[in-house]
């Protein structure tokens, strides 16, 4: 239910702007401890999967940078070491968008 002009939808909250747009934000915590025993992967997936949901998501580029300390600071304290943030970075600057195949229809 919209509340102030605020609408929480899975972990995105959405924001109707002045001007009528919408604002997109982030707004849950519940991340996986680093020390779990979960294979080492899935801990860099959660790193990678919060800082690009940051930048495709959030609306607004000042909201994209605190999004992203926001992260940093909530996996901080889930045991998550700087190097991980560091690897997760380099790992989505190489990763780059697939090209479509082009279908060729027969005729």
């Amino acid at each position: 239910m919209e509340t102030e002009g605020q609408l929480p939808f899975l972990d995105l909250l959405l924001k109707r702007t002045n001007s009528g747009g919408l604002k997109l934000s982030v707004y849950t915590d519940q991340y996986l401890n680093f020390m779990s025993h979960h294979p080492i992967d899935h801990k860099m997936s959660v790193v990678r999967t919060l800082l690009e949901r940051s930048q495709n998501l959030v609306s607004e580029p000042e909201d994209k940078k605190k999004e992203d300390i926001h992260v940093q600071d909530a996996l901080w304290t889930c045991g998550y070491p700087e190097w991980s943030f560091q690897k997760a970075r380099r790992q989505m600057k190489q990763t780059k968008p697939k090209k479509k195949k082009k279908i060729r229809m027969q005729q």
